[in-house]
């Protein structure tokens, strides 16, 4: 019998203790609305979390893969929180002239950044974002 080829494994690993970012990741999206993003989440936290220090940064994976990058959060929970908190205030009140089709959001653990960056496979971290982190 032919042997049949093993499913690749993710180098992508779970660990809930290790620091985390929220990561925006735009869909081709103009500089100024990618500014613009940029300018409102900075606005948001220092109003609404001003002691948890959460800084936003611009990030460029590739020339199509350009994110808004918000650190650091101590464990994958506070991360968890903050990113509910944005997925749903986004839309509507804090980037309301940016479609929501225009980009997507995910929790990542610096390693596992550190990883992506080296492997620029966004849609590979995104598979398993989706498989550990979204309720089904």
């Amino acid at each position: 019998a032919p042997i049949k080829p093993t499913k690749p494994l993710t180098p992508y690993k779970l660990n809930g203790a290790n620091p985390h970012f929220v990561v925006l990741s735009f869909q081709k999206v103009s500089k100024a609305l990618l500014d613009e993003g940029l300018d409102k989440f900075t606005r948001y936290n220092a109003n609404k979390h001003s002691s948890d220090h959460i800084e936003v940064g611009s990030f460029v994976l590739s020339p199509q893969e350009i994110m808004l990058v918000f650190r650091l959060f101590p464990d994958e929970n506070k991360a968890l929180d903050y990113f509910d908190e944005i997925r749903e205030a986004a839309p509507t009140a804090i980037i309301p002239r940016i479609r929501p089709t225009d980009y997507t959001m995910f929790v990542i653990s610096r390693d596992n950044f550190i990883l992506l960056n080296s492997t620029k496979d966004l849609q590979g971290y995104r598979d398993f974002f989706d498989k550990n982190y979204i309720t089904q």
